[in-house]
């Protein structure tokens, strides 16, 4: 090899790691967007297409009052009395619904059970969830994991108005069974 001729030189060990790991994280973070986008939608609705969508949903969910209430200082209180005595089937998908009076939109969240899961794995995971559909942020202080969703079944979690007329509507269902299906 003749001194003109320089040959290019390989980028050390770990800056080659370091590009794929930056590469990973990029791509990483288009899945998780693509998903979390597939998981909701927000479109207009005035106050009436709003009550209309909460009343048919309230419908599906039948007569039971809400799993989860809040006292007068925002403290979770669970009504354990919903928790049905056999192991209820698997909870598949969180949901919520949110109608904001402000910009008359409705936003409706469907949030895979296994998302759920891992964020409750850092502890207030499920809290920040529904925190995040809740309007109100400060006033919300949700003390509820997983294992209580997983103890309720498939059902209305809660349900709540402001004086401003936006509303929530927290609920989780379950894969339909064959029998469902028809």
């Amino acid at each position: 090899m003749r001194a003109s001729e320089v040959m290019p030189k390989k980028a050390p060990k770990a800056w080659r790691w370091l590009r794929w790991l930056l590469l990973g994280g990029v791509v990483g973070i288009a899945i998780f967007a693509t998903m979390a986008a597939s998981w909701s939608s927000s479109e207009p609705a005035n106050a009436e297409q709003a009550a209309a969508q909460f009343a048919a949903q309230m419908e599906l969910l039948g007569p039971l009052p809400p799993y989860i209430d809040l006292d007068e200082n925002g403290k979770t209180f669970l009504h354990t009395e919903l928790e049905p005595q056999v192991p209820p089937a698997e909870i598949t998908t969180l949901n919520a619904m949110v109608w904001l009076s402000g910009p008359n939109r409705l936003l409706q969240t469907h949030i895979p059970m296994w998302f759920v899961r891992i964020k409750d794995m850092g502890g207030n995971g499920l809290t920040l969830l529904l925190s995040a559909a809740e309007w109100d942020m400060a006033n919300l202080q949700l003390d509820l994991d997983v294992k209580a969703l997983e103890r309720r079944g498939s059902g209305l979690l809660m349900h709540r108005q402001q004086a401003d007329g936006s509303r929530l509507l927290v609920w989780s269902s379950s894969a339909p069974t064959s029998a469902e299906e028809h």
